[in-house]
C-alpha cells in the first residue's frame, strides 16, 4: 500500500512507535520521518532497531531514539518512561 502524504508537516514533533521493527511499524516510521517527525522506536530486536535508526537518520536527517524493551514487562516499561522523561 502506497499512501501519499503531501501537506502534513510534522517538523518539531516526536512520534512514538511500538513494534517499530515490524513491517507496519517500520512503514509508519518512514512515513512520519518523511513528514519531518523525529522518532522514538520501541521493539524487542535491538539490532533491527539500530538498522532502521541508521537508515531513517541517513535518508531523512531526523533524530531517532531506540529502546529495545518488552512493553509487557512492567519494570522495563517504567525504565523506558523514566528515560524518555529525561531526554524529552
Amino acid at each position: 500500500m502506497n499512501i501519499k502524504i503531501k501537506s502534513l508537516d510534522l517538523s518539531n514533533k516526536i512520534a512514538i512507535i511500538t513494534g517499530g521493527c515490524g513491517h507496519i511499524g517500520s512503514s509508519i516510521a518512514n512515513k512520519l520521518s518523511q513528514c519531518g517527525s523525529d522518532l522514538i522506536l520501541i521493539d524487542l530486536d535491538q539490532s533491527s532497531l539500530v538498522k532502521i535508526k541508521r537508515r531513517i537518520e541517513k535518508k531523512y536527517n531526523n533524530k531517532v531514539e531506540v529502546f529495545a524493551i518488552d512493553l509487557a514487562i512492567t519494570k522495563e516499561r517504567e525504565i523506558c518512561i523514566k528515560n524518555l522523561k529525561k531526554k524529552f
